[in-house]
């Protein structure tokens, strides 16, 4: 049975980059390991579906291509969205000191995707922005699609992950 869960490892634990990040160079490598990785873990499915092990893990941890700034943004009475908070801008700090700690930062930080504890966090904090700022009529989170070109950080523009929450009666 060791024997087994170590080969069953060392095939599934192949490290291979999901196909939408795979460069020209790694296709052709990529091409002949992935079916042949798939070809000789499926006669074995029922193994890994009943005892559930895995030996896939980042290794080699790499930042995705695909950038995002979170930002959040407060509606004043008169109806004008302006920024009070955008990651790694001090220009626009406003929670920070929630925000940026380690225990919170990882759950709007997205790597290739959004955490699931993403829209959980979003009603929370939407929830308490509105509570601490009581000049604003609505608070909107946003994702930016961002651009490092020389080391610089650049707006595209392009945004997901937007959610608007209103102020209820008080």
């Amino acid at each position: 049975m060791i024997g087994l869960a170590l080969l069953i490892g060392l095939v599934d634990g192949c490290p291979l980059p999901p196909d939408r990040y795979v460069t020209p160079t790694q296709r052709p490598i990529v091409d002949i390991v992935r079916p042949t990785q798939q070809a000789l873990l499926s006669p074995l499915k029922w193994v890994t579906r009943g005892i559930r092990f895995s030996q896939r893990w980042a290794l080699m941890q790499a930042a995705p291509r695909e950038r995002f700034r979170f930002t959040v943004e407060g509606r004043s009475p008169d109806g004008t969205w302006f920024v009070l908070f955008r990651a790694n801008d001090p220009d626009h700090a406003a929670f920070a000191d929630i925000l940026e700690t380690h225990h919170i930062w990882g759950v709007w930080n997205p790597t290739d995707r959004m955490m699931g504890q993403y829209n959980a966090f979003i009603k929370w904090f939407t929830g308490y922005a509105l509570t601490a700022r009581s000049d604003i009529t609505a608070i909107r989170t946003k994702q930016e699609k961002v651009i490092i070109e020389d080391g610089k950080l650049r707006g595209t523009n392009e945004f997901t992950s937007v959610m608007t929450r209103e102020r209820g009666p008080r």
